[in-house]
């Protein structure tokens, strides 16, 4: 819904709240068209709008803690693909699956943040059917994530939802048949280093 700072779908038929609690998964609705599909009605228009230097700074929120080498490992990923991206970390200390709380410290956070890709990983339902997707928002950002409701504040934050896409474009992907349980270095990561890397 261009322009609108209200929406409740967007095209692919996302749902996007203000206010209240975080929008909830919409599985099992509307088939999403990946990135870079030929045909596809709703691109990002960010990535095409946009030169391969319009994003010089990826954001990460997750709840992975910081005892392990998860965080690391996604700032790898993402260094292999797009060198010369900075990456600024909002935190990784969102209790454990606590989708509402990393909601709110996203949304509360992006409006002193650059124009970005902005990459959250709050992702309880890892390894069921929910979706990954990335939405475009008025202000220019893009957001990357789990369709689990975590990305909704903040994209309603930054000028609400212009375009979203299902991340279903395996050739974006760290490989094309990754585990079922590090979506955010395997899948989210990636993607968002190619979209600042200006993969269309």
């Amino acid at each position: 819904v261009p322009g609108s700072r209200h929406a409740e779908r967007v095209g692919d038929g996302l749902l996007l709240r203000t206010g209240g609690t975080p929008g909830t998964s919409l599985e099992g609705e509307e088939a999403h068209v990946a990135l870079r599909q030929h045909g596809h009605r709703h691109p990002l228009p960010s990535v095409r709008w946009h030169t391969v230097t319009a994003y010089h700074c990826l954001t990460f929120l997750t709840d992975y803690g910081l005892e392990d080498g998860f965080v690391a490992a996604c700032h790898g990923v993402s260094s292999q693909i797009a060198p010369n991206n900075r990456i600024i970390d909002i935190t990784h200390l969102v209790p454990p699956g606590d989708i509402r709380r990393g909601a709110l410290v996203l949304s509360q956070t992006v409006p002193y943040l650059p124009r970005a890709v902005h990459v959250a990983v709050v992702d309880p339902g890892v390894g069921t059917a929910r979706r990954g997707i990335a939405v475009a928002a008025g202000n220019e950002s893009i957001f990357v994530g789990p369709d689990n409701g975590l990305l909704s504040w903040a994209i309603s934050a930054s000028g609400g939802a212009v375009e979203a896409v299902s991340l279903t474009n395996r050739e974006l992907w760290l490989a094309s048949d990754v585990p079922a349980t590090f979506h955010g270095r395997d899948i989210f990561m990636p993607v968002a280093a190619h979209l600042v890397s200006g993969t269309p």
